[in-house]
Parts: structure tokens; C-alpha cells; sequence
């Protein structure tokens, strides 16, 4: 199950609607799929992944119930 962070909303709402759709399709089919796809982080975000594709990153977590978005940015941003 995928489940977001209600912060997630601000950060979709940054993205042109193009992208928007693009991250949002990605998220359910990427990692709908395979939540192990995304890269392990290092440092203070130990624990959690990464999912980029394009511009766009997506940082998450795994727990007991599925997946949990925390992030949705632009490369550069999404660790701020």
C-alpha cells in the first residue's frame, strides 16, 4: 500500500501538472510494484530511498504497511 505524507500535497502542487502526473504515475507503478526499487540514502536520511527519474525525486520510507512517500522535489531540493 502507498501511502503520503500530507506534506507531499505542497509538494505537488510545486510541480507543473505534466510532471505532476509523470511522479504520480511513477510512484504507483514503480514502486506499486517493486518497493525496493529506489536507491538505500546515506546519513541523516539512513533508512529511507530514493526513486528518481528525470528531474524529479522521490524520497520514501518502508514500514509495516507498505511504502510512505515523504518528499516529492526537484533533485536539488528534495534533501532540504
Amino acid at each position: 500500500m502507498i501511502r503520503y505524507k500530507a506534506s507531499v500535497k505542497k509538494d505537488l502542487k510545486k510541480l507543473d501538472p505534466p510532471d505532476r502526473i509523470k511522479v504520480l504515475d511513477i510512484i504507483e507503478d514503480t514502486l506499486g510494484r517493486d518497493p525496493m526499487a529506489g536507491k538505500p540514502l546515506k546519513g541523516e536520511l539512513h533508512g529511507c530511498r530514493r526513486l528518481a527519474k528525470g528531474k524529479i525525486s522521490v524520497v520514501y520510507t518502508l514500514d509495516e504497511e507498505g511504502v510512505l512517500i515523504l518528499r516529492v522535489s526537484f533533485r536539488r531540493d528534495v534533501y532540504r
